[in-house]
């Protein structure tokens, strides 16, 4: 089994039979700079993206299709630092905090809402199902150090 499923093809979204072979249930295009992960509602599984990379000053301007970043407006200070996200009720575009809170998580013990991370020393942690506690379902892949 792979941690997380990789792609270095622009444009290419992981299949939900890749995202079950990885430990994770997560993938990243490369070249895209975007993270996918595998959205399990009863017998329900699809794919989702989950946000970009910490540095995507060229996706960013891609997906916008604007020449520079000088083209871009500022973002108002309250919004500095954060990341772009999803409102999960909505769907729309919100900004959300751009550091990932410390701490383990276990699906026994811990609710979280999809999307939600957690880092420790040796794990980063995804909640891939909402739910309260014996009810969400997180997952967790190892860090190693380079």
């Amino acid at each position: 089994m792979s941690v997380i499923q990789l792609s270095n093809v622009a444009g290419k979204i992981p299949t939900v039979s890749q995202l079950l072979t990885t430990d994770t249930g997560m993938g990243y295009n490369r070249v895209d700079g975007l993270f996918y992960a595998l959205r399990i509602n009863g017998n329900s599984k699809q794919v989702i993206c989950i946000g970009a990379s910490i540095n995507p000053t060229a996706i960013h301007a891609r997906l916008h299709d604007i020449n520079s970043i000088d083209d871009h407006n500022p973002v108002e200070p309250e919004n500095r630092g954060k990341i772009l996200g999803t409102d999960p009720e909505t769907g729309g575009i919100v900004f959300v905090s751009g550091l990932i809170p410390e701490g383990e998580k276990s699906s026994a013990i811990h609710a979280g809402k999809f999307g939600e991370m957690s880092l420790s020393d040796d794990y980063l942690f995804l909640c891939v199902k909402t739910g309260t506690a014996g009810n969400a379902i997180w997952k967790r892949t190892s860090l190693h150090q380079t």
